[in-house]
């Protein structure tokens, strides 16, 4: 039994090390493919004759000409994502309120309160013409930023419109044990003058002088970047966490590794003695 028992610990722990090293290495690779791209230290380096595609890694502030307008904030951003939410409260059974968020009016022990609940109502996202600029004079177009740089997205506002209900169609709703709150808006942007790190593709694109009149241009093209990887931190820093993350995951690895083969041996040991 004691063999058994052994065996078995043995073999999860060495599974679990093999996942460990797998998780570890999704993270390897991605720092590697991060040191792929050409970091420019100033956006005036795009000037020099290029050969595209190419893979840059540039750092600069959100720039716009047409900048789009927060309906709740009133920021101005290069891209706004837009939620709507129908907020409702189910009564929640005695000793119970696990789901979801209580609401505020909870009860004395004993006394049912309420949960609240979210249905998704609406998700629209609106993008504009946007670059990079540095100060140097120079500004690089973002072309089909999304869905790459959704994650540059930060919260804006949120606000809470009511139902409007009626007393008696609240009472009513309250007694069948569900209630309107309402609709929740909530507006997340990538607002201008914010400092991001953008790795993609260098590429040549057709010229929008109007949006875009000190991009770099060659052959008659304007020069654009197709983002892969964005981020509101360095690259260097990027890079660090990447691989600080991978070293951690292969350290779990080689640990789990150990502690299962020396489980297996002791299996062995126990089932000779037990054979014996």
């Amino acid at each position: 039994m004691a063999a058994e028992a052994l065996l078995w610990a043995g073999l999860a722990s060495a599974a679990t090390g093999g996942w460990c090293w797998l998780a570890g290495r999704d993270d390897s690779r991605l720092a590697g493919q991060l040191k792929e791209y050409e970091q420019l230290r100033s956006l005036k380096e795009l000037k020099k004759q290029q050969v595209l595609p190419r893979l840059i890694a540039v750092r600069g502030r959100v720039s716009s000409r047409h900048p789009l307008a927060g309906e709740l904030s009133g920021q101005r951003a290069a891209i706004i994502e837009i939620t709507e939410h129908q907020m409702t409260e189910k009564r929640a059974a005695s000793g119970t309120g696990t789901q979801a968020t209580t609401s505020t009016n909870g009860t004395a022990a004993g006394i049912p309160g309420w949960t609240r609940q979210s249905c998704l109502l609406r998700s629209e996202t609106t993008e504009t013409n946007w670059s990079l600029a540095d100060g140097s004079g120079v500004e690089l177009p973002i072309e089909r930023g999304l869905p790459a740089t959704r994650t540059l997205l930060k919260q804006a506002a949120s606000r809470l419109m009511p139902s409007g209900q009626k007393g008696r169609d609240r009472q009513a709703e309250e007694e069948m044990g569900e209630r309107t709150v309402g609709v929740e808006r909530s507006e997340r942007a990538l607002v201008l003058g914010s400092v991001v790190t953008m790795a993609g593709v260098l590429e040549g694109t057709v010229d929008y002088p109007a949006a875009f009149q000190t991009a770099p241009r060659a052959g008659g093209q304007m020069l654009s970047l197709r983002p892969i990887y964005c981020s509101r931190k360095p690259m260097s820093e990027m890079i660090r966490e990447a691989q600080l993350v991978a070293d951690i995951w292969h350290f779990k690895a080689g640990l789990c590794g150990a502690v299962g083969g020396g489980l297996l041996v002791w299996a062995a040991q126990e089932h000779a003695k037990e054979q014996r």
